[in-house]
């Protein structure tokens, strides 16, 4: 019996200790000129439940982008990466706080979905986040799969059938 709590004990902190990474959008616009890197022009993600004792790596990847890998020595209060792309030029960006250049001829090409994926080195703890980069985040609308709304559709046509039985008088 001690020997599964402790168990059951050593489980829960390891599940308490995960690497995670969380989104504050799913979708974001180019960086216009004069603004600063807010919602809903950056992409802010936050990375927790690290390990201190190993690298901490980090890559991202979109339409015709690939950041490569990036590692570095996590500290306590390591802050949280953003990424965002300006309006005006061909294609600049900046993650996580560098410069970067994206070979594009203007943002257009990069409208997408993108992914933020971190791990840990000698680890097997990994998480990724996507998020999409659109020209109006307020334009994307959720439309539902024709799939979607034939099962909906035959659900609804069923109850229906089953009521009507069930409202037919007795003979």
């Amino acid at each position: 019996m001690g020997v599964s709590l402790a168990l059951l004990l050593a489980g829960g902190v390891a599940l308490a200790a995960t690497l995670s990474i969380t989104s504050d959008e799913s979708c974001f616009q180019c960086l216009p000129a004069g603004v600063s890197p807010e919602s809903p022009y950056a992409w802010w993600v936050l990375m927790s439940g690290y390990d201190g004792n190993y690298e901490l790596c980090w890559r991202l990847t979109g339409p015709g982008y690939d950041s490569g890998e990036a590692c570095f020595m996590p500290a306590e209060d390591t802050e949280p990466g953003i990424a965002f792309v300006r309006c005006e030029g061909s294609g600049q960006a900046s993650v996580a706080g560098s410069e970067v250049s994206l070979q594009t001829n203007g943002v257009e090409q990069l409208y997408g979905q993108w992914t933020w994926r971190v791990w840990q080195v000698e680890t097997d703890q990994s998480d990724e986040v996507s998020a999409t980069f659109a020209q109006d985040c307020s334009a994307l609308e959720f439309v539902p799969e024709p799939g979607t709304i034939a099962l909906l559709g035959s659900g609804l046509l069923g109850l229906a059938g089953y009521a009507g039985l069930r409202w037919r008088p007795r003979q």
